[in-house]
């Protein structure tokens, strides 16, 4: 367990660095660099916060440190699966549609209770 544990650390920290580097690259290009690359950005941020609760196993985790750029390698999967991030925007776009129709039609209801 205490070997897994490591290589896992080993992981993260490899994972970080690369993320670090990223960001420095995107910065050293200026303000315009970063807001066209804001989404990949977001999405390493979030997968490098997110590897913690992953649950990999050990060869899994010795697999990716074995990857050059192991961010970098799960990103590109993720860029092949992001078409579900869509269903769940229009998920909550359609959640918060229905939230605002009840809310409104409370705030309806009150106004005319209170006319009477």
């Amino acid at each position: 367990m205490q070997m897994s544990m490591s290589n896992y650390d080993l992981l993260q920290a490899k994972v970080d660095a690369e993320l670090a580097r990223y960001t420095e690259e995107l910065m050293s290009h200026g303000p315009q660099e970063v807001v066209d690359n804001a989404y990949e950005l977001v999405i390493k941020n979030e997968l490098a916060v997110r590897l913690e609760s992953s649950f990999l196993t050990k060869q899994q985790i010795r697999a990716l440190l074995d990857q050059e750029n192991p961010l970098a390698y799960i990103y590109e999967r993720w860029e092949h699966d992001h078409a579900a991030i869509g269903d769940l925007l229009c998920d909550t776009i359609y959640a918060a549609g229905n939230d605002a129709h009840r809310e409104r039609l409370t705030k309806t209801k009150h106004r005319k209770e209170e006319t009477r």
